[in-house]
């Protein structure tokens, strides 16, 4: 049985090669690297034992911004592959499982979404019968060869998992710090915006 464990950038080859032997969704090098550096917590891998040989990862992120959707930040899974050699073993249960709590306990993520086709009976199967995942719309030809796409979602309220060990509880508050550093500068720049505005006024009205 391969270990579950969260990726690390020297994997990303690995990865990459194992989405390539896989699925015909197919990502550049740049970004893998991308969604790694964005969101490293929320990538994980299968390795077999005593080996350093992935053979199966799900990448996710947290997804601020959705083009048309009035949708709050949420997690998204945007690949998810098991080599066939080691398929029905469980592994990409484990995997999502991981991913899912590390979006709730991490990023306080009140769901997770993610697209899949209409005809992978083995992928439906695994995200509603076994992760709870429920079809929220249809996409119309999503896919590059035209095929339609499951919208699916799953809540991920961090009252589900019973414990939170100190790691994640680290990452957590390093996460709250980063947004919160956010938040000021975003508050600094509207006001230096708006002082600006304000000396203009004053100044057109001196004159």
């Amino acid at each position: 049985m391969a270990d579950c464990r969260q990726s690390t950038l020297v994997d990303i080859v690995q990865i990459q090669n194992c989405n390539l032997h896989n699925l015909p969704e197919n990502y550049s090098m740049r970004f893998y690297l991308f969604h790694y550096l964005v969101n490293p917590e929320t990538t994980r891998c299968a390795v077999l034992p005593g080996t350093n040989k992935i053979c199966g990862y799900v990448m996710s992120k947290i997804e601020e911004q959705v083009q048309n959707k009035k949708e709050d930040p949420h997690g998204n899974v945007t690949s998810v592959s098991v080599l066939r050699t080691h398929r029905k073993m469980g592994l990409a249960t484990t995997l999502m499982k991981s991913v899912l709590r590390s979006l709730a306990e991490i990023y306080d993520s009140p769901y997770c979404t993610l697209h899949v086709r209409k005809s992978n009976e083995a992928a439906k199967h695994l995200y509603h019968c076994t992760l709870g995942y429920e079809v929220d719309e249809v996409v119309r030809s999503y896919f590059a060869d035209g095929e339609d796409a499951y919208y699916m979602k799953v809540p991920t309220k961090r009252e589900q998992f019973k414990h939170v060990c100190p790691e994640i509880e680290q990452l957590r508050e390093v996460f709250r710090q980063k947004k919160a550093a956010e938040k000021e500068l975003e508050k600094e720049k509207q006001g230096d915006g708006k002082g600006g505005l304000l000396s203009a006024a004053k100044r057109r009205k001196k004159k």
